[in-house]
């Protein structure tokens, strides 16, 4: 098992080493600009995608798109990163990808076992010029680690009172950022099919209320400041 501590460094390393190979270069760097608690910027919303520590479990990441199949970036241990959006309706699905191995699903909406429970799913509305904070939570075997098929793998709206966070939290959250090339080329290679997959198994997830909850997993104009 990887020590906590060591994770992130870990990652450091194996972006460091894969950002040596033009064939395969990371999709999330490291990344200085803003702060954890920066404001929105004038006329946009913000949504915040944050991952606590790693908690002994394999490959703990996960992808993330919009309702439109857009790749926003990838969730790693101790991380956080952000993305700046219009106003208004936005929903955001994720799950546990293996960009090497690319394949998680077959190009089938399907959920005849699992309830779609593989995907993350989020709804939100949201307000210009305020922050809101998105946990990803894995609750594979056990209660730990990212969803295999048939686990839960959520979405949790937080608190956007960083106050309210506890220190230890704050103190190890790294901030990463998408290479948008990066993105592209994934998004092209993915095509559309296998995208617009991840969209639809994660609205049947949403529609079907033993396997989602609003309550935990939408979030609204509020739950921003």
């Amino acid at each position: 098992m990887i020590p906590p501590s060591s994770k992130w460094t870990l990652l450091a390393v194996a972006l460091a080493v894969v950002s040596c190979l033009p064939a395969s270069p990371p999709l999330m760097t490291p990344a200085s600009f803003g702060g954890l608690g920066a404001p929105a910027p004038a006329g946009a919303a913000r949504v915040v995608f944050v991952q606590g520590p790693f908690d002994g479990w394999y490959d703990d990441h996960a992808s993330i798109v919009d309702g439109h199949g857009r790749l926003l970036g990838e969730s790693w241990p101790d991380t956080w990163f952000s993305v700046d959006l219009p106003a208004g309706e936005h929903e955001f699905f994720g799950w546990k990808s293996d960009w090497a191995g690319f394949i998680p699903f077959a190009h089938i909406c399907t959920c005849a076992t699992t309830r779609c429970e593989e995907i993350a799913a989020m709804r939100a509305t949201l307000r210009a010029g305020r922050t809101y904070y998105v946990f990803l939570r894995g609750v594979g075997a056990g209660g730990k680690g990212w969803a295999t098929s048939g686990d839960a793998f959520d979405f949790l709206r937080t608190s956007p009172r960083l106050d309210l966070w506890s220190p230890e939290l704050r103190g190890r959250l790294h901030q990463i950022a998408p290479d948008p090339r990066r993105a592209a080329s994934l998004t092209a290679k993915a095509g559309g099919g296998y995208l617009d997959t991840i969209v639809c198994m994660g609205r049947r997830r949403m529609a079907d209320p033993e396997a989602w909850s609003a309550s935990r997993s939408e979030l609204r104009p509020e739950d921003g400041e």
